[in-house]
């Protein structure tokens, strides 16, 4: 009898703890290089609404740090001032918490307490290269002082490569061109590895319009203006829509003759150059 009570008393016990115990907070970090459908992929988690939006909260540290003069004037007032205020920040939510960044903003950001951190997880978001250079260039309109960096492939390689060295588990690697293509699978894909249900509604949203400014949101740090040139697609569609393509020669090269000044053309194919190896990579390795 005595044992019989001891069994009837931890069986009752876990059943408390599993009615009032609370599921950890899960903090996603979605990685990409610019121009690469990561704001899309917010758009979808806003839809599902059970995450908190962080939307590249290291950026004003960022451009601080590398006292980008053509930004100056980017950021609106009552921006994180430090990496500590925004783990700080991010910590005390009370619910799972999104976090979409580009992957050079995030090399100072990510020490080693958040990649062991085993409700944290690292998923990592990358499109053709050829593509995100020219759209990136398009975007600024010139060949800018951190135009090499920003491009990003050779960060998101290296954060990848510290990760799954050192992190719970592997990071997981998804592209862009599928994404658009076929979201279902991809989102599936995603809510696995997060361990968290699939919902389909969150695969179609509201256009958000041309005044959303995402301050309070997605705690946005840009000016509206800024935030409209940027986002302005992603933040007026409604779904996930086919990726633009640009010029290719017979041999399947990228061509880059949407750039037209022949100096920037030249840096926009070093830049792809550069930056294809690690996209192969990840390529390669999710295979």
């Amino acid at each position: 009898m005595r044992y019989q009570r001891i069994i009837i008393f931890t069986i009752c016990l876990l059943s408390n703890l599993c009615i009032l115990g609370e599921e950890p907070q899960k903090i996603v970090f979605l990685i990409s290089p610019p121009r690469s459908l990561s704001v899309g992929f917010l758009r979808m988690i806003e839809a599902r609404g059970d995450f908190k939006i962080y939307h590249e909260p290291t950026l004003t540290l960022y451009h601080k740090a590398n006292n980008l003069t053509f930004s100056h004037d980017w950021f609106r007032e009552g921006t994180f001032q430090s990496f500590k205020e925004i783990k700080e920040t991010i910590a005390k939510e009370n619910s799972n918490v999104f976090i979409k960044e580009m992957s050079f903003l995030l090399k100072d950001f990510l020490d080693e307490e958040l990649i062991k951190n085993p409700n944290v997880y690292f998923v990592f978001l990358l499109r053709n290269p050829h593509h995100t250079t020219i759209s990136l260039y398009n975007k600024i309109g010139s060949i800018v002082e951190d135009f090499h960096t920003a491009i990003g492939y050779k960060a998101a390689y290296e954060i990848f490569q510290k990760i799954a060295q050192n992190g719970s588990r592997k990071p997981l690697i998804l592209f862009s061109e599928e994404l658009a293509s076929e979201p279902e699978n991809v989102v599936k894909t995603f809510c696995d590895y997060v361990k968290i249900p699939f919902e389909e509604k969150a695969l179609s949203w509201q256009s958000l319009g041309k005044d959303f400014n995402g301050h309070e949101e997605w705690h946005e740090s840009k000016r509206t203006d800024l935030t409209q040139h940027w986002h302005g697609d992603a933040i007026q569609s409604s779904q996930f829509n086919p990726l633009r393509t640009y010029d290719i020669d017979d041999l399947g090269n990228p061509t880059f003759s949407e750039v037209k000044d022949l100096n920037d053309r030249k840096e926009c194919e070093k830049v792809y150059l550069d930056s294809l190896p690690y996209y192969l990579f990840f390529k390669n390795f999710s295979k």
